[in-house]
């Protein structure tokens, strides 16, 4: 399984310059609500995070943050990796516990407006719903 992950968004033959990758299904599924045009990865757990396999053409990687210890040791190494691949690294931190409860509590249009601070202004543009 390392390396792999579960993919929402992804075509088989399509170049992905712009991407997320984060741990847990429900996480990366709550971003799709507010990002549905951004290819999105769930490692299913931080050491899976911490070795995933991105895409060649991929130039710019968000990694979606849980507040947990083990979730930011994933982040760390993947950044790590990511960067010495060429690609820009850029944590996506929620504003309760994970997306999902960003999702669930909070709503897709405050999420989608915490998330535009965060993201490249070009990427906010083309990604983001008002929710």
């Amino acid at each position: 399984l390392l390396g792999n992950a579960i993919w929402l968004g992804m075509e088989p033959s399509e170049s992905i310059s712009v991407m997320v990758a984060g741990e847990g299904f429900e996480t990366m599924a709550s971003l799709r609500v507010v990002m549905p045009k951004l290819s999105v990865a769930a490692a299913t757990s931080a050491n899976h995070l911490a070795g995933l396999s991105f895409p060649p053409d991929c130039r710019r990687l968000y990694i979606a943050a849980d507040a947990d210890a083990a979730g930011r040791h994933g982040i760390e190494r993947l950044s790590r990796r990511a960067g010495e691949a060429g690609n820009l690294a850029i944590v996506l931190r929620p504003q309760l516990g994970d997306f999902n409860d960003d999702l669930r509590h909070l709503g897709p249009t405050r999420l989608a407006a915490w998330l535009s601070d965060q993201l490249a202004p070009e990427d906010a543009r083309r990604f983001l719903t008002s929710g």
